[in-house]
């Protein structure tokens, strides 16, 4: 099988702090440089387009494989304007389900 998907992110108040997936914050406290809290900037952090692949080995084991990239949303690149910008990212990956 393969997929396409598409996701857009965005910082619910940017009073707040951006999070991690781990939901720790990201910066440090009021108006930091980096990902601290920004109020005065616009919430669209990026969005993301990846790529999967899976392929059933067997009736017991499965690959698959993506793509990934980001693209800094406007957030981002306000974070980043002091430093010479941002950029966006790539990733790859490769996993293994086994069913037993």
């Amino acid at each position: 099988s393969v997929s396409v998907e598409g996701h857009l992110f965005w910082v619910a108040d940017t009073a707040d702090n951006l999070y991690n997936v781990g939901g720790v914050a990201r910066g440090g406290g009021a108006n930091a440089a980096g990902f601290g809290r920004n109020p005065t900037y616009n919430n669209f952090v990026g969005s993301e387009i990846d790529v999967v692949a899976g392929y059933m080995v067997n009736k017991f084991a499965m690959l698959e494989g993506g793509y990934g990239h980001f693209f800094p949303g406007s957030y981002v690149d306000s974070t980043w304007k002091n430093s010479g910008g941002s950029a966006g990212g790539d990733w790859f990956y490769l996993q293994t389900v086994i069913r037993f």
